[in-house]
């Protein structure tokens, strides 16, 4: 026979064990900001080529001069140009929300609008040798003509701007490779898990393959000659570390610089690691601490500190990474 105060305990083992899981799935964070583009400065009102409107999505911009379409359901109220679910590219329910993007990835011939982007800063850079999963979900608009696949997710160190709508040429992380997809009813997830070279700070999506010339499919007539896809759902999760292969990673930290404050290499600015190791020492010949570095002093100036030759220390258990150099200080 099992007592009341048996009872009572394991419910309350129970109850422990539930937050326990329940936090655990909450725990994670979506790295993606505004990532089903529910989020807006003000409601889209148009489609002409860079009058504004993508820019009214928040955190999004286009990292070439070719811009998307950012379509939502407070246009609906306005002229339905932009609105959801009908829009001047066809018909379609976002996958979840109110939002969604709509893009051109590139042209059929290669000319005219050339290809559309889209890039977004992550909450936090990437930790190296960590593994990570991106999902998004892509359907066709109604009024194209064509499918395509080799859509990708790109991520990284910089957020470089190209001039005009030229294909970027990278290596996206994450590729699409299967059948052009066509279906403009349903949404497509596309998905993959990569492993992080670490300080990866800006998503950007897109087309990035050379070959244009085998990935698409015509299945219908019309006008547009082009395959232009809504995205909606854009998630990047850490799914823990990359056990099957040792770390490789490296800073890249100057070995000279020359703080005279005129203005050119005054500083040792490390703030793009600090966010993901723990700490950087500054060493001097003698063997001792001039500067500890950390993600609330991110920067060295060299204040106080003599011409000469310092050395830099990184042991972070973290990320399983030892480095060490020196740095010439030269006012």
């Amino acid at each position: 026979m099992f007592s009341l105060d048996f009872l009572s305990r394991s419910k309350t083992v129970f109850f422990n064990i539930f937050l326990f899981f329940v936090f655990s799935l909450t725990a994670q964070q979506n790295l993606v900001p505004n990532g089903s583009f529910e989020e807006y400065y003000s409601c889209p009102t148009g489609n002409n080529l860079n009058d504004g409107q993508f820019e009214r999505c928040k955190r999004w911009w286009s990292p070439t001069e070719c811009s998307p379409d950012y379509f939502n359901v407070c246009n609906n109220n306005i002229n339905g140009v932009v609105g959801v679910p009908n829009n001047f590219w066809g018909y379609q329910n976002p996958f979840e929300g109110n939002g969604y993007v709509g893009f051109i990835p590139v042209m059929v011939d290669g000319v005219e609008l050339g290809s559309e982007y889209f890039r977004t800063e992550l909450f936090f850079p990437l930790k190296p040798c960590v593994n990570y999963h991106f999902s998004m979900y892509i359907s066709l608009a109604n009024y194209s003509t064509h499918g395509l696949n080799k859509i990708g997710a790109y991520f990284s160190k910089d957020n470089s701007f190209q001039l005009g709508c030229k294909q970027l040429i990278e290596s996206s992380q994450v590729k699409y490779t299967g059948i052009p997809i066509i279906d403009s009813v349903n949404w497509t997830k596309i998905e993959g898990t990569f492993t992080a070279e670490g300080g990866e700070r800006f998503l950007t999506i897109g087309f990035f393959d050379e070959d244009i010339d085998t990935v698409f499919v015509q299945f219908s007539l019309g006008s547009y000659f082009h395959p232009y896809y809504y995205v909606d759902n854009v998630s990047l999760y850490e799914v823990g570390e990359n056990l099957q292969q040792p770390c490789d990673f490296h800073l890249e930290i100057p070995n000279v610089f020359t703080p005279n404050n005129d203005g050119t290499n005054d500083v040792i600015d490390l703030s793009k690691y600090l966010d993901f190791i723990d700490n950087v020492r500054i060493i001097n010949r003698w063997g001792n601490t001039v500067e500890i570095l950390t993600k609330d002093n991110p920067i060295w100036d060299g204040n106080n500190c003599t011409d000469g030759i310092y050395y830099y220390l990184i042991e972070d258990e973290k990320i399983k990474t030892k480095q060490n150099g020196f740095i010439h200080l030269i006012r």
